[in-house]
């Protein structure tokens, strides 16, 4: 049997701080290029001001002053070309919105931020969007009130402190992306109860033989009636987010560590090795094997946006 080498990716000890909340903020200025990397937590930056440009799945797009891109966990970017760009950046870790912060789906403006924007409209992970002059202001200052909590001894290791800080964060962020008329006429009322269940429950089994009528029973409703709900709360059907939750599922284990890839397809609910790779590559734009190769280098330290 050939020896594989653990992959990493960016190793979470460096990124957060230990025996404390998963997440992390800072501002840094960027010159030159950023290699491409992934990562297996979620990540928000807000452009301040300089050039440069970004690079993903969706290919090549400048930035500019105010602008905001979100990275779901497992898709990977990079920066190309940047001279003096400010960038502020908060990373959390997917666990949160699986855990503590689970509530947050039902707020329609912070779920359109995390869930239907980067998911929906074929964005693949990705939500790239602008925000407003006095909304770009606001953001920038709870970002930079989270990095000083977060740096701070004192108050680093306080998980409501960190938690409270980011709840602002996100929350001045929504606000004024759906201040803008950036995002999609979701509906303004909580979601459904029905959605957040099924959800849940996706999350929570992505391996399981899902179907919709089984997913339909499990949270009691009717099946076309929960297709009609998800998609006018996150603009996808139960099946498609299904897929994104196995897509994101399998970059994570692709990075966390080194099972062959058929065993990743099989524990993600893909048992079928070629639809697994079609269904990985739509997702992140390159096969399994490519993506590991790329973004887990055995001697991968976190740059200076993650640092």
């Amino acid at each position: 049997m050939v020896a594989q080498k653990s992959p990493t990716a960016y190793p979470r000890a460096l990124v957060f701080a230990a025996g404390s909340a998963p997440v992390y903020a800072m501002e840094a200025v960027l010159d030159g290029d950023l290699r491409p990397h992934s990562h297996d937590f979620v990540e928000l930056m807000l452009i301040g001001r300089g050039t440069g440009t970004h690079h993903s799945v969706h290919g090549y797009r400048p930035l500019e002053e105010g602008d905001v891109v979100v990275l779901r966990p497992g898709t990977w970017h990079a920066y190309v070309g940047c001279a003096h760009l400010e960038v502020f950046n908060c990373c959390f870790g997917i666990e949160l919105l699986e855990g503590v912060l689970a509530w947050i789906i039902d707020d329609p403006q912070i779920g359109y931020l995390l869930q239907a924007g980067p998911l929906s409209g074929g964005r693949r992970g990705i939500l790239v969007t602008h925000l407003a002059p006095a909304a770009y202001a606001t953001s920038r200052s709870r970002l930079e009130m989270l990095h000083r909590v977060a740096a701070d001894p004192a108050t680093s290791s306080k998980v409501a402190e960190l938690l409270g800080n980011l709840l602002l964060v996100l929350a001045v962020l929504a606000r004024g992306i759906a201040a803008g008329g950036q995002a999609e006429a979701l509906p303004a009322r909580s979601g459904h109860e029905a959605v957040s269940e099924a959800m849940r429950l996706l999350q929570r089994d992505v391996a399981r033989r899902w179907s919709l009528a089984d997913l339909a029973s499990s949270v009691h409703v009717n099946a076309s009636y929960l297709v009609r709900l998800f998609k006018a709360h996150t603009g996808l059907s139960p099946m498609a987010y299904l897929t994104h939750c196995r897509a994101e599922r399998a970059a994570m284990l692709l990075l966390r560590t080194s099972y062959p890839v058929a065993r990743i397809g099989r524990e993600t609910g893909w048992s079928d090795p070629s639809y697994f790779a079609r269904r990985f590559k739509a997702q992140f734009g390159m096969s399994a094997r490519t993506y590991r190769d790329r973004h887990t280098a055995a001697d991968r330290a976190p740059d200076s946006t993650h640092r």
